[in-house]
């Protein structure tokens, strides 16, 4: 049995129906999965979800710096491939453990990789497609942005199935870690406070796909999935056993920035097939996936789903509520009320006064 795995860095899944990568699927032939999210959506624990079937939290790939080849807990999905050829064309050094039967290939052109690249009966074969993400690194993120990052992902789409006819693997699988925002997006988000919005679709719905030897239909499949079912879908291939993927709901733990540094969660939302519900501190948000109204209000039984399934944002529950019963202020709630609030120009003044008074302290840090 052949399988090939497909990882395309960043595609984002709400964009897919006007590309040029969606009529590229829909000529490969098979079942897109477009209602799936990734519970993290960013690379190292994006990897650490499908590689384990499991959520970070679970899986140790916890935080956006912690990526699989160090942190990974777990079996991976590879694990159960015994007997199996594994051949990993990588450029990504971070996202695959390594082991003794691995044979990994760094930094080499997709089509020398090919060239030299002989199938054998029983062989995996994943391929790490940065194209997309790279891109739209060098280029902008942008609409003109996003079309030559389509353009160049497909010329090399085109260079593997080039060299292999699809009907040289049994199954093929596609999908992506996470997606993205515009730059106009994220200036949006930042000029009018809605840092909520990290969460809604643009970075969390995935591209999913699977071709099975023989497929001649395009099959849309809407039901709600993760990037967790993936893991599933490729071990019951390997059993001939049936997964549906079908779930009720998604959780998604974030971070509010993008920088490679280890930073505490701070977001999170639980997708359903109508409506997103987003948490931050001390304010939830339920967002309305068709028509994109929000209504902001937190709601107790959705953060009882979060408190259950995500350890950070229990952490972060249970300090809302430890505030909520304390005083800040360490004073009797009565004499607290009779001390106003200092007018920001006068606290700004007896600060200029006390840096005069001070003035020794600075004069000899000076010298």
């Amino acid at each position: 049995m052949r399988i090939a795995i497909l990882f395309l860095d960043m595609v984002r899944g709400n964009l897919l129906e006007n590309s040029e990568l969606y009529k590229y699927l829909q000529n490969l032939k098979g079942i897109f999965y477009s209602n799936t999210f990734s519970p993290a959506p960013d690379t190292g624990r994006g990897l650490g979800v499908f590689l384990s079937g499991k959520s970070p939290f679970l899986n140790g790939c916890d935080n956006r710096v912690k990526y699989p080849k160090f942190f990974l807990k777990d079996k991976t999905i590879f694990d159960y491939f015994e007997g199996y050829k594994k051949t990993f064309f990588l450029h990504q050094h971070h996202i695959i453990p390594e082991k003794e039967d691995y044979e990994m290939f760094f930094d080499i052109s997709l089509t020398k990789f090919c060239e030299n690249l002989k199938l054998e009966d029983n062989h995996l074969l994943f391929l790490d497609i940065p194209t997309f993400h790279s891109v739209l690194d060098n280029f902008g993120y942008t609409k003109k942005g996003f079309q030559k990052a389509n353009e160049e992902l497909i010329k090399d789409l085109e260079i593997f199935f080039k060299f292999f006819n699809k009907d040289e693997f049994d199954e093929i699988f596609i999908f992506s870690d996470h997606g993205f925002k515009f730059s106009y997006e994220m200036l949006y988000q930042k000029l009018f406070n809605k840092k909520y919005l990290l969460l809604n679709e643009d970075r969390t719905n995935i591209l999913f796909f699977h071709h099975k030897k023989g497929d001649n239909k395009f099959i849309i499949n809407n039901n709600l999935g993760s990037l967790e079912d993936m893991f599933y879908l490729i071990k019951s291939s390997l059993s001939n056993k049936k997964y549906i993927v079908k779930r009720d709901y998604v959780v998604i733990e974030d971070h509010y920035t993008f920088l490679q540094q280890y930073t505490n969660l701070e977001i999170y939302s639980i997708v359903m097939n109508k409506e997103i519900y987003i948490r931050i501190y001390k304010k939830g948000y339920l967002l309305n996936r068709k028509t994109k109204n929000i209504i902001e209000k937190i709601n107790k039984k959705f953060d009882e789903i979060l408190i259950k399934e995500s350890f950070y944002f229990r952490e972060m529950y249970q300090i809302e509520q430890a505030k909520k019963s304390s005083n800040s202020n360490n004073l009797c709630v009565r004499n607290a009320k009779k001390c106003k609030r200092r007018n920001k120009i006068l606290k700004n003044l007896d600060l200029l006064l006390d840096i005069l008074k001070n003035w020794r302290l600075y004069f000899e840090n000076i010298l």
